[in-house]
Protein backbone atom coordinates (compact mmCIF):
# COMPACT_ATOMS: atom_id res chain seq x y z
CA UNK A 1 0.00 0.00 0.00
CA UNK A 2 1.38 3.44 -1.00
CA UNK A 3 1.68 6.08 1.77
CA UNK A 4 -0.45 8.80 1.00
CA UNK A 5 2.30 11.67 0.75
CA UNK A 6 2.74 9.42 -2.31
CA UNK A 7 -0.35 9.47 -4.23
CA UNK A 8 -0.50 12.12 -7.21
CA UNK A 9 -3.25 10.80 -8.98
CA UNK A 10 -6.20 8.38 -9.11
CA UNK A 11 -6.23 5.08 -11.17
CA UNK A 12 -8.17 5.69 -14.40
CA UNK A 13 -9.61 1.96 -13.84
CA UNK A 14 -10.62 1.22 -10.32
CA UNK A 15 -9.78 4.95 -8.84
CA UNK A 16 -6.59 3.93 -6.24
CA UNK A 17 -4.07 6.03 -5.87
CA UNK A 18 -0.89 5.86 -7.40
CA UNK A 19 2.30 7.38 -7.89
CA UNK A 20 2.78 8.04 -11.62
CA UNK A 21 1.53 6.59 -14.92
CA UNK A 22 -2.26 5.91 -15.44
CA UNK A 23 -2.66 2.99 -13.86
CA UNK A 24 -2.19 0.74 -11.32
CA UNK A 25 0.73 -1.50 -12.10
CA UNK A 26 0.10 -4.96 -13.75
CA UNK A 27 -3.72 -5.78 -13.58
CA UNK A 28 -5.58 -2.39 -14.46
CA UNK A 29 -3.97 -1.88 -17.62
CA UNK A 30 -4.37 -5.43 -19.38
CA UNK A 31 -8.08 -4.96 -17.65
CA UNK A 32 -8.83 -1.44 -19.73
CA UNK A 33 -7.64 -3.09 -23.30
CA UNK A 34 -10.37 -5.69 -23.23
CA UNK A 35 -12.44 -5.80 -25.69
CA UNK A 36 -10.18 -2.94 -28.00
CA UNK A 37 -9.16 -4.69 -31.25
CA UNK A 38 -5.44 -4.43 -32.34
CA UNK A 39 -3.87 -2.68 -34.78
CA UNK A 40 -2.37 -4.42 -38.00
CA UNK A 41 1.01 -3.47 -37.32
CA UNK A 42 0.83 -4.80 -33.73
CA UNK A 43 -0.74 -8.22 -35.16
CA UNK A 44 1.88 -8.12 -37.58
CA UNK A 45 4.85 -7.92 -34.61
CA UNK A 46 3.19 -10.58 -32.71
CA UNK A 47 3.04 -12.74 -35.78
CA UNK A 48 6.63 -11.65 -36.26
CA UNK A 49 7.54 -12.92 -32.61
CA UNK A 50 5.43 -16.23 -32.82
CA UNK A 51 7.07 -17.46 -36.18
CA UNK A 52 10.11 -17.08 -34.80
CA UNK A 53 11.79 -14.68 -37.73
CA UNK A 54 15.62 -13.71 -36.78
CA UNK A 55 17.69 -11.69 -38.64
CA UNK A 56 21.55 -10.62 -38.32
CA UNK A 57 22.43 -8.00 -36.22
CA UNK A 58 25.93 -6.32 -35.05
CA UNK A 59 26.68 -5.95 -31.26
CA UNK A 60 26.46 -2.31 -30.75
CA UNK A 61 29.93 -2.34 -28.07
CA UNK A 62 31.82 -5.12 -29.77
CA UNK A 63 30.78 -5.18 -33.05
CA UNK A 64 29.95 -9.17 -33.34
CA UNK A 65 27.39 -10.23 -35.48
CA UNK A 66 24.04 -11.99 -33.45
CA UNK A 67 20.99 -12.97 -34.55
CA UNK A 68 17.79 -11.09 -33.35
CA UNK A 69 13.88 -11.34 -33.30
CA UNK A 70 12.79 -9.17 -36.07
CA UNK A 71 9.97 -7.62 -33.38
CA UNK A 72 12.77 -6.58 -31.38
CA UNK A 73 14.25 -4.69 -34.09
CA UNK A 74 11.14 -3.15 -34.92
CA UNK A 75 10.64 -1.64 -31.89
CA UNK A 76 14.56 -0.85 -31.27
CA UNK A 77 15.23 -3.30 -29.04
CA UNK A 78 17.99 -5.86 -28.46
CA UNK A 79 21.50 -3.62 -29.49
CA UNK A 80 23.66 -5.68 -27.45
CA UNK A 81 24.88 -9.74 -27.98
CA UNK A 82 25.02 -10.13 -23.60
CA UNK A 83 24.91 -8.25 -20.38
CA UNK A 84 28.41 -7.44 -20.28
CA UNK A 85 28.57 -5.51 -23.40
CA UNK A 86 25.31 -3.85 -22.53
CA UNK A 87 27.02 -3.07 -19.00
CA UNK A 88 30.03 -1.45 -20.89
CA UNK A 89 27.83 0.71 -22.69
CA UNK A 90 26.08 2.10 -19.36
CA UNK A 91 29.48 3.09 -17.61
CA UNK A 92 28.56 4.40 -14.68
CA UNK A 93 24.63 3.34 -14.24
CA UNK A 94 24.78 -0.05 -12.75
CA UNK A 95 27.49 -0.49 -9.81
CA UNK A 96 27.42 3.97 -8.91
CA UNK A 97 25.66 3.20 -5.82
CA UNK A 98 26.07 -0.69 -5.68
CA UNK A 99 26.50 -2.04 -2.14
CA UNK A 100 26.60 1.74 -1.19
CA UNK A 101 24.12 3.34 2.00
CA UNK A 102 21.72 4.92 0.85
CA UNK A 103 20.97 7.45 3.55
CA UNK A 104 17.94 9.18 1.65
CA UNK A 105 15.92 5.99 2.03
CA UNK A 106 17.02 4.36 5.76
CA UNK A 107 15.22 3.85 9.10
CA UNK A 108 12.60 6.31 9.64
CA UNK A 109 12.62 7.62 6.17
CA UNK A 110 11.57 4.73 4.37
CA UNK A 111 8.12 3.91 3.97
CA UNK A 112 7.87 0.26 5.35
CA UNK A 113 9.84 1.71 8.52
CA UNK A 114 8.00 -0.26 11.25
CA UNK A 115 9.52 1.67 14.46
CA UNK A 116 12.86 -0.32 14.54
CA UNK A 117 12.14 -3.96 15.36
CA UNK A 118 14.68 -5.68 13.62
CA UNK A 119 17.37 -6.73 16.18
CA UNK A 120 20.63 -5.24 16.13
CA UNK A 121 22.61 -8.68 15.13
CA UNK A 122 20.58 -8.29 11.79
CA UNK A 123 21.48 -4.57 11.34
CA UNK A 124 25.09 -5.24 12.02
CA UNK A 125 25.42 -8.60 9.81
CA UNK A 126 23.28 -6.11 7.02
CA UNK A 127 25.42 -3.16 7.42
CA UNK A 128 27.85 -1.64 4.67
CA UNK A 129 30.85 -1.90 7.20
CA UNK A 130 30.13 -5.57 7.94
CA UNK A 131 29.58 -6.91 4.16
CA UNK A 132 33.50 -4.52 3.36
CA UNK A 133 34.74 -6.79 6.27
CA UNK A 134 33.93 -9.95 5.03
CA UNK A 135 34.65 -9.21 1.60
CA UNK A 136 37.97 -8.24 2.86
CA UNK A 137 38.63 -11.49 4.67
CA UNK A 138 37.82 -13.13 1.70
CA UNK A 139 39.92 -11.84 -0.26
CA UNK A 140 42.82 -12.17 1.84
CA UNK A 141 42.40 -15.93 2.20
CA UNK A 142 41.94 -15.74 -1.36
CA UNK A 143 38.50 -17.25 -0.80
CA UNK A 144 39.94 -20.92 0.85
CA UNK A 145 38.83 -22.69 4.10
CA UNK A 146 41.02 -22.00 6.48
CA UNK A 147 40.27 -25.45 8.35
CA UNK A 148 40.10 -27.75 5.32
CA UNK A 149 41.61 -26.21 2.30
CA UNK A 150 38.93 -26.07 0.25
CA UNK A 151 38.34 -23.33 -2.07
CA UNK A 152 35.50 -21.68 -3.09
CA UNK A 153 31.64 -23.12 -2.46
CA UNK A 154 29.76 -21.83 0.48
CA UNK A 155 31.97 -19.86 2.49
CA UNK A 156 31.42 -17.78 6.10
CA UNK A 157 33.99 -15.46 7.66
CA UNK A 158 34.20 -16.41 11.27
CA UNK A 159 35.85 -14.21 13.89
CA UNK A 160 38.97 -15.58 15.91
CA UNK A 161 37.91 -13.77 19.16
CA UNK A 162 33.88 -14.04 19.67
CA UNK A 163 31.67 -11.30 17.95
CA UNK A 164 29.69 -11.20 21.39
CA UNK A 165 32.32 -11.04 23.79
CA UNK A 166 34.91 -8.79 22.12
CA UNK A 167 32.79 -6.14 20.33
CA UNK A 168 35.68 -3.88 19.65
CA UNK A 169 36.98 -6.45 17.21
CA UNK A 170 34.15 -7.00 15.27
CA UNK A 171 35.33 -5.23 12.05
CA UNK A 172 39.29 -5.98 12.23
CA UNK A 173 40.05 -7.57 9.54
CA UNK A 174 42.67 -9.52 11.91
CA UNK A 175 39.92 -10.60 13.59
CA UNK A 176 38.47 -12.96 10.57
CA UNK A 177 39.11 -16.08 9.03
CA UNK A 178 37.54 -17.83 5.88
CA UNK A 179 35.69 -20.81 6.48
CA UNK A 180 33.34 -23.10 4.73
CA UNK A 181 29.82 -23.94 5.59
CA UNK A 182 30.04 -27.00 7.14
CA UNK A 183 33.89 -26.59 8.83
CA UNK A 184 32.00 -22.99 10.00
CA UNK A 185 29.64 -25.41 11.90
CA UNK A 186 31.70 -27.37 13.71
CA UNK A 187 33.26 -24.93 15.34
CA UNK A 188 30.23 -23.35 15.93
CA UNK A 189 29.08 -26.15 17.75
CA UNK A 190 32.29 -27.02 19.37
CA UNK A 191 32.19 -22.97 21.25
CA UNK A 192 28.56 -23.63 22.35
CA UNK A 193 28.95 -26.89 24.01
CA UNK A 194 32.48 -25.28 25.92
CA UNK A 195 30.71 -22.19 26.94
CA UNK A 196 27.74 -24.12 28.11
CA UNK A 197 29.08 -26.92 29.86
CA UNK A 198 31.99 -24.83 31.25
CA UNK A 199 31.27 -21.45 31.07
CA UNK A 200 35.12 -21.10 29.12
CA UNK A 201 35.47 -18.70 26.21
CA UNK A 202 36.37 -20.78 22.75
CA UNK A 203 40.14 -21.30 22.13
CA UNK A 204 41.40 -18.39 21.17
CA UNK A 205 44.01 -18.05 18.29
CA UNK A 206 46.57 -14.97 17.29
CA UNK A 207 44.58 -12.35 14.64
CA UNK A 208 44.79 -14.07 10.83
CA UNK A 209 45.93 -17.73 12.14
CA UNK A 210 44.10 -21.04 10.85
CA UNK A 211 43.16 -23.60 13.85
CA UNK A 212 45.13 -26.45 14.48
Amino acid sequence: MIPNEYISRECQWCGAGIRRGKYCPRFCFANSRRGIPRTAETKKKIGDSTRGEWVPVKCGTCLTEFKSPVYLQNIKKDKYCSRECYRKSQPGRTSFRKGKPFPQLRGDKHHNWKGGITPERIKDTNSYRYKTWRRAVFERDNYTCQDCGRRGGKLNADHTYPWKMYPELRYDVRNGWTMCEECHLKKTVADKFLYNNYRSTPVERPFGTAAT
